[in-house]
């Protein structure tokens, strides 16, 4: 004997509209996809502050974790990371990898800059600040993998 179709319908059934559009899971609540405006004003601060990396290496090399060593070089590194990030994302190419890069950079600066910054009175706030803004920005290249999905053109 058949099911009635209520019995065997899950909670949410895809519309036809859903079905026969394959973007539609890149795009939001609005229909608006994941495009070029939207990637561009996100790689912008990682443009704005891997330049920084360069223009102010000094000023930078102060706040790299003395056990590291070398500063200038991870100053560097880092600065070279992000510029190669905002690019990637902006083209549209290796967003995937790109992503998680700076993701995984910027849980790196949370852990071993702004946490060991917010336990001095001097620099707790500034730490914090910069903690949430990196918190945020790498919440944001994870949803950005999201977005983009399994896209060859991306990966």
């Amino acid at each position: 004997m058949m099911a009635k179709l209520s019995e065997t319908t899950p909670a949410f059934t895809p519309t036809p509209a859903i079905i026969d559009d394959p973007d539609r899971a890149r795009r939001g609540a609005l229909g608006v996809t994941t495009g070029p405006v939207a990637r561009t004003l996100f790689a912008i601060p990682f443009l704005v502050f891997g330049l920084n990396h360069f223009l102010m290496t000094k000023q930078m090399a102060a706040l790299v974790p003395e056990w590291l060593g070398a500063p200038s070089f991870w100053v560097y590194l880092t600065g070279a990371a992000m510029i190669a990030g905002a690019i990637a994302i902006v083209t549209g190419r290796f967003i995937i990898p790109a992503a998680i890069g700076l993701a995984s950079m910027l849980a790196v600066f949370i852990l071993t800059i702004h946490i060991p910054g917010m336990m001095h009175e001097q620099t707790m706030q500034l730490s914090m600040i910069s903690a949430l803004k990196d918190f945020a920005l790498g919440a944001a290249a994870l949803m950005t993998i999201r977005a983009v999905g399994h896209d060859p053109t991306s990966a």
